[in-house]
């Protein structure tokens, strides 16, 4: 070969390369991934369009500055270690926090590979929108945990249930109060725990509750696995899923047979109160009237008389019968 078309053949295969390498920039430069080159002790040599897309700098911004000044890095180790992992391994990969141009933090997923020359070539994920779904996530999750911790050990009954009436959540509390464990009571119809001459109120109760009404302080009798039947305060409220729709209701019953004992017998007092009243002042208006004297004076003794007569017999009356002897 004649050494003008050895010199043009190597001239073809550079222009080629030449053309590749460029084809090859082309691509880095257009990728939505933010890629920059940097030296490990220089500033940045290479910052394509994804790098500005995410960080609001253009590459004439970026290019000749330390990309850890610029950026802001904050590594998750020590500088000097992530230093150390990435020339003994010649790559790293982690998450990173850089700070935009307009302030703005965001995390990244950055694999860094480390060339012979010191060259350092860096591709980063944004995981920013990512990472606050997580966190939002864990947030709800730690929420629904202390939630479901109040609802299991609140002394009321606290009940799930969908719209056929079929039981589908069954708190501490209910076990206590109906007497039935969540295995025997979830998954069975609310009625196992309503009187046979009540069970028209769960209709009623049903027919509401899709109408997305809420139900509160209702108070009604409920029976408890061993037939007994207490009194209870219901709040039932409509159970809605994402879109919206009511699916089912939830009910918080509390068992209120004390107070209607205590108040069923204050109702019995007061009118027992009000019969003796009424009897005792029966007593001295007949007093008043079977009083005869001539003179003012005369009547008040008398009428003190009859009076301290009537508290001698309600003293009698109240003393212990041993003292009466």
């Amino acid at each position: 070969m004649s050494p003008k078309l050895h010199i043009e053949r190597e001239l073809s295969q550079d222009e080629a390369a030449s053309e590749r390498s460029e084809r090859l920039g082309g691509l880095l430069s257009l990728s939505y991934e933010p890629m920059l080159v940097w030296q490990l002790n220089g500033p940045i040599e290479f910052w394509n369009t994804g790098a500005e897309r995410l960080y609001g700098f253009a590459p004439a911004e970026a290019i000749g500055h330390s990309s850890h000044a610029l950026l802001q890095t904050k590594f998750p180790l020590e500088f000097t270690e992530w230093i150390k992992q990435l020339q003994n391994e010649r790559y790293w990969s982690g998450e990173l926090r850089h700070v935009c141009k307009d302030g703005r933090e965001v995390i990244v997923e950055s694999r860094q590979q480390l060339l012979s020359d010191g060259t350092v070539i860096e591709v980063n994920r944004d995981v920013t929108e990512r990472k606050q779904i997580e966190a939002d996530l864990r947030q709800t999750e730690q929420q629904l945990m202390f939630l479901a911790s109040i609802v299991q050990s609140s002394d009321d009954a606290i009940v799930s249930k969908n719209l056929d009436g079929i039981i589908t959540s069954w708190n501490k509390g209910a076990e206590r109060v109906f007497g039935y464990t969540a295995e025997e009571a979830v998954g069975q119809s609310i009625t196992i725990i309503i009187p046979q001459d009540r069970q028209d109120e769960e209709r009623t109760i049903l027919t509401r509750i899709r109408r997305g009404e809420r139900i509160e302080h209702f108070e009604t009798v409920r029976q408890r696995k061993n037939g007994s039947l207490i009194w209870v305060s219901l709040t039932i409220s409509p159970v809605k899923n994402a879109e919206g729709k009511i699916v089912g209701a939830s009910k918080i019953a509390r068992d209120i047979t004390e107070q209607k004992r205590t108040s069923d017998q204050i109702v019995i007092l007061a009118r027992e109160a009000e019969h003796r009243s009424k009897n005792l002042l029966a007593s001295v208006q007949a007093m008043v009237n079977l009083s005869q004297a001539d003179a003012v004076a005369d009547i008040k003794t008398a009428i003190s008389g009859r009076i301290q007569a009537i508290a001698n017999v309600h003293s009698l009356f109240c003393r212990d019968p041993l003292d009466r002897r």
